[in-house]
């Protein structure tokens, strides 16, 4: 009997963040990911550029995706109570709910699209890499977690890392950059970020899911509940993790701010709201030390240089776009 290859996804919407995906890309093929569903949220920086040439050698689906105009400006608690009373058998059109947040709306057109063309999709930001600690792939990882019949989620904890006193942007990967990590009691670590079966999965949150039917895992392929599809009661990292760089050197920090949150319009009161000094205090976790991820940058370095040479896309200054 031939037995079928699962099929994993990763999905995500990014703006402005060309100096960084073609690591992000390189990265996730090292891991195992197949494929690859982008929505772009309005990037002036050759982003959408960049991608059409990796797409030439990778399969990428890019999804243009711009902020409509904020007529009805939600809170995230609006949003959640907004996203909680939608009914998870059915399959609502995203791109007319596109104004309750751009990034919640892609992931979900995301799973109503191109969700049977897959087993598993896994929703990260461009500044997210998940990380099979003890495995040798992602697919493994999944093989492991969900193991046992009605597994529809593995939710998988974040470790946010600092600046490891960076002050400036430099041309080493991401990856090999960033070291220094908050400590394990951090109670940013509850966040999660989720792998879900499409064919089980109702409705995408940022962070979690509300299931059609199964339940989630941790990733230690443990039972568990989300707690406002967002948090778990404890961290678990076991055999996996997301490593979140959401800062990276101070000079990127800056860049990082003039494009505003994600999950909000353009035009929305809340678009730059806490993305200061403030923020990037709270961020810059180095208590820890955490090099885990770098057991694939020797892959990463690899497939980076094949799609710089298969795609023709020139090295670029540090900070540049590059295509």
């Amino acid at each position: 009997m031939e037995i079928t290859a699962v099929r994993i996804a990763v999905c995500a919407i990014v703006k402005n963040e060309a100096p960084y995906l073609l690591e992000w890309i390189a990265y996730y093929i090292a891991i195992g990911v197949d494929h690859f569903i982008i929505y772009d949220n309005g990037s002036t920086d050759g982003s959408v550029e960049l991608l059409l040439r990796i797409g030439t050698k990778v399969p990428i689906t890019v999804v243009s995706w711009p902020s409509p105009n904020c007529e009805r400006p939600l809170d995230y608690p609006e949003i959640y109570d907004a996203l909680d009373q939608l009914d998870v058998q059915i399959r609502y059109d995203w791109q007319k709910l596109i104004w309750m947040s751009p990034q919640i709306a892609a992931y979900n057109h995301a799973l109503t699209s191109f969700g049977d063309q897959h087993d598993w999709l896994l929703f990260v930001d461009a500044d997210e890499f998940f990380v099979p600690v003890r495995d040798r792939s992602i697919k493994d990882f999944v093989a492991r977690c969900a193991s046992r019949d009605g597994v529809a989620a593995i939710a998988v904890n974040e470790k946010y890392f600092g600046s490891s006193g960076h002050e400036h942007e430099d041309p080493r990967p991401v990856i090999e950059r960033f070291t220094r990590c908050a400590w394990p009691r951090f109670d940013g670590h509850l966040h999660v970020k989720t792998l879900v079966r499409p064919s089980m999965t109702g409705v995408m949150f940022i962070h979690g899911a509300k299931l059609r039917s199964g339940f989630c895992v941790n990733d230690a392929g443990e039972r568990i509940e989300l707690q406002q599809c967002a948090f778990t009661s404890s961290v678990s990292m076991y055999y996996g993790q997301i490593n979140h760089y959401s800062v990276k050197s101070k000079e990127e920090f800056i860049r990082k701010k003039s494009r505003g949150r994600a999950h909000v319009a353009d035009d929305h009161i809340a678009k730059f709201a806490d993305m200061d000094d403030a923020y990037f205090e709270r961020q810059d976790r180095n208590e820890d030390t955490d090099a885990s991820i770098q057991r694939f940058l020797n892959a990463t370095l690899h497939n980076m240089a094949i799609l710089r040479a298969e795609c023709g896309i020139p090295s670029a200054p540090s900070g540049q776009s590059a295509v």
